[in-house]
């Protein structure tokens, strides 16, 4: 299984860090990291505000919300992300389109 995990660059991003919507300011997302899955590009997450940020492959971007810690945790090391995206987060969060 590959490690979704980045390492954290001199600047205290993450290596892969990806830029947000480019009409949002940056400091409304939290740092998204690139994640290797078929249906999803990137993964961010707000520990303080319980804010799951999930970018898809072609380009839409959504916010869920009241996302335990557990479950972002699970999402990244899942085999299948997008398998686990389906079965423990869509329909379960309240969620909002950011772009």
């Amino acid at each position: 299984m590959q490690n979704r995990r980045s390492s954290i660059g001199d600047q205290g991003l993450p290596t892969d860090w990806v830029r947000p919507c480019e009409t949002e300011a940056a400091e409304d997302f939290p740092p998204r990291v690139s994640v290797t899955s078929t249906s999803l590009r990137s993964v961010g997450y707000n520990p303080e505000a319980h804010e799951l940020d999930l970018e898809f492959k072609d380009g839409r971007l959504y916010r869920y919300s009241g996302v335990p810690p557990e479950v972002h945790d699970e999402l990244l090391h899942a085999p299948s992300l997008g398998r686990y995206f389906l079965a423990n987060v869509r329909g379960q969060y309240p969620c909002e389109r950011l772009c």
